[in-house]
């Protein structure tokens, strides 16, 4: 935790990830508002003493988290994997969520969730030589040709030491969580989004299922645009903090 103030930031990290990965924005936010970033269930610091790694397990990490937080407005900041997870804890935590914003996640709704079967075999090849595939996976997927060296190294390296049992289940949860039943059921509560434009995001099929969506996109940037683009991804998000309008 970093910042005081009446809104918390609660900034949430993707797939075989860690809190890390938000350093910039403590840095930008913290002198006004309150900035939590946590490490979910078995990443990070955070230990695996458990066996439910699903998108729903990861939401009440969140819930717990926010719940312990003295601050009356929430938002919620979700990268990649942890879209979904926002999704999932802002429906426990009820009005006291200020607002959504995924980053980079969330990019094409219409396809819905995989079947368990499905997103078994999906994820079934990390099952054997974890870090290796997941290095492979990580340099081959989320960047560009723009990207620095050194960060995809960085990213890379990391996501592979990840835990290759939450991993696997992580992304099996991931894969079978339905997005469009969960965004159905919020109540009006704003949502943004803050993606790269590598690759697009159907607005059109978002907007279909929750009309009350912004997207920005980020030009040059890869998946983690957090990280790669930091100055432009926390001058958007700043921007759609002053359009919440929240108190202090």
């Amino acid at each position: 935790v970093a910042g005081s103030g009446n809104t918390a930031l609660i900034l949430v990290h993707g797939w075989s990830c860690d809190r890390s990965y938000w350093r910039d924005q403590v840095a930008a936010f913290a002198p006004n508002y309150r900035v939590v970033t946590i490490d979910l269930g078995g990443h990070g610091a955070s230990p695996a003493h458990r066996d439910d790694w699903s998108i729903e397990s990861f939401g009440q990490d969140v819930a717990a988290v926010a719940n312990a937080v003295d601050a009356d407005n929430l938002v919620l900041v979700g990268h990649s994997m942890s879209g979904p997870v926002v999704l999932d804890a802002a429906l426990r935590l009820g009005d006291r969520v200020a607002g959504i914003v995924g980053v980079d996640t969330h990019k094409d709704v219409s396809a819905g969730p995989l079947s368990p079967d499905r997103a078994e075999a999906m994820f079934s090849v990390y099952a054997e030589d974890f870090p290796t595939k997941m290095e492979a996976l990580a340099r081959r997927v989320f960047f560009t040709d723009r990207t620095p060296p050194a960060l995809i190294d960085r990213v890379a390296r990391d996501m592979a030491a990840g835990d290759a049992v939450v991993a696997r289940k992580a992304g099996v949860g991931m894969a079978k969580y339905d997005v469009r039943a969960a965004l159905r059921q919020l109540d009006g509560v704003p949502l943004i989004l803050i993606n790269a434009d590598h690759g697009s995001t159907d607005e059109e099929a978002l907007k279909a299922v929750y009309p009350d969506v912004r997207v920005i996109v980020i030009p040059d940037s890869g998946h983690f645009v957090m990280l790669e683009r930091p100055a432009a991804f926390n001058a958007a998000l700043q921007i759609e903090l002053d359009r919440l309008s929240l108190s202090e």
